[in-house]
Order: C-alpha cells, then sequence, then structure tokens
C-alpha cells in the first residue's frame, strides 16, 4: 500500500523543513504544517538565523522618552494644562504626546475634560480617530483610552459624549452614533447583572440573555 494510504498513527513525526532561498522560515514552516499533524520540532538545515532585535526594538512612543519626561514641568507650562495631566498623557503616549499637544494648539477647545471621564482630554479622542485608526465606540473606551477600565460605571456616562466626538471626526449620522452607544450601553449592563450573579453558571446564563 502506499504512503497515503497508511494511518496516521503509523506515519513518521519526524520532518526535515528547509526553506528555499529567499523564503522566510515563518512562511516555509505555515506552508509545510499540513504535512502531517503537528509539527512538533524543527531542525533548520543550511539556513542561519540571526539572534531577535525585537528586545531592543523601542515601541512607538518610547525612543526619547526620558528627556520628555524630564520636561513635563515646562511641557505643562506651555501647553497650559496641570502637571499630573502632562504625566498622564506621557504615560499613555510617550513622546506621541508632542501630537496631542499640537491638535490642542490648534484646537483649544479639545483641551475640555471628557464627559463623563474627567481624566481624559477630548483631544484623546479626536486623536484615537485620526492617528489611531479607531472606528467603534466600544473601540475608544475600551482600548484606545482606558475609560472602561478607569470610571466606576465603566464608561457609560461617557459613552453619548464620545460618540458625538468619533461622529464628527467619522462623519457618522445620528443613526449610526445610536448603533454604536446602545450596544455599549446593553454590554455594560450585562456586565452589571453577572456582577451580582450568584454564581458563574448564572453570570454566563445573564449574559447570554441580554444578547438574545
Amino acid at each position: 500500500m502506499g504512503a497515503r494510504s497508511r494511518r496516521p498513527r503509523s506515519q513518521s513525526r519526524r520532518h526535515r523543513l528547509s526553506a528555499r532561498p529567499g523564503e522566510p522560515l515563518a512562511a516555509a514552516a505555515a506552508a509545510r504544517r499540513g504535512r502531517g499533524r503537528g509539527l512538533r520540532r524543527y531542525r533548520w538545515w543550511g539556513t542561519h538565523c540571526p539572534p531577535s532585535e525585537t528586545e531592543r526594538l523601542p515601541i512607538l512612543g518610547a525612543s526619547g522618552y526620558p528627556a520628555l519626561l524630564n520636561q513635563r514641568r515646562a511641557l505643562a507650562a506651555e501647553a497650559g494644562l496641570t502637571e499630573p495631566l502632562i504625566n498622564h498623557l506621557l504615560g499613555r503616549y510617550g513622546t506621541l504626546t508632542l501630537d496631542l499637544l499640537d491638535l490642542m494648539a490648534d484646537r483649544p477647545e479639545w483641551v475640555r475634560p471628557v464627559k463623563g471621564a474627567p481624566n481624559y482630554l477630548t483631544a484623546e479622542l479626536h486623536y484615537a480617530a485620526r492617528n489611531e485608526g479607531a472606528v467603534h465606540l466600544d473601540d475608544v473606551l475600551e482600548r484606545r483610552t482606558r475609560i472602561f477600565m478607569e470610571t466606576p460605571d465603566r464608561g457609560l456616562a461617557a459613552a453619548p459624549y464620545v460618540a458625538e466626538v468619533l461622529a464628527e471626526e467619522l462623519g457618522w449620522d445620528d443613526d449610526r452614533r445610536a448603533a454604536e452607544v446602545a450596544p455599549y450601553q446593553s454590554a455594560r449592563e450585562a456586565d452589571r447583572r453577572a456582577l451580582a450573579a450568584a454564581s458563574d453558571d448564572d453570570a454566563v446564563n445573564a449574559r447570554r440573555a441580554m444578547r438574545s
């Protein structure tokens, strides 16, 4: 019988995986993963893998951060902000804080606090849509900012205001804005019911009931 008719258990689990010239090793592994279940170990022949540089690669906003942190008082005075607000921006954006300060210099009204989340600035919402690719309300509240985690109501009070700002940036009409706010409110109500549940099963059922 041919090799293709063997039972999987009788097939060898030792595989030789090599990349063609110019082919990344990750691509070679992905292309060959289907040949036999679970390539548990790889042995590389004739290919040198240099050490990863990721450990020394600064993340976005990290390059020059210590120097900018030392200037936080001067930055606060120049921007007309409090030092705690500058610390907040530096901790969240690093050296990209300068981009937000430029936004606020051009649009001073964006310095106002977010309604329902006064530790955040309106400029951060505009920045999330303009510079970070945010296109949904929950993305801004839960990830682009930390309003979801840092407000007692998990961003419920802030949601309508944030949606209003995003509508301005992204061209939403009233229907789209309502369609963004309503699911967020439902999700937070599901959170509330799950937290009040007496058991894990009850919490899961509470969430499911809100989705139905």
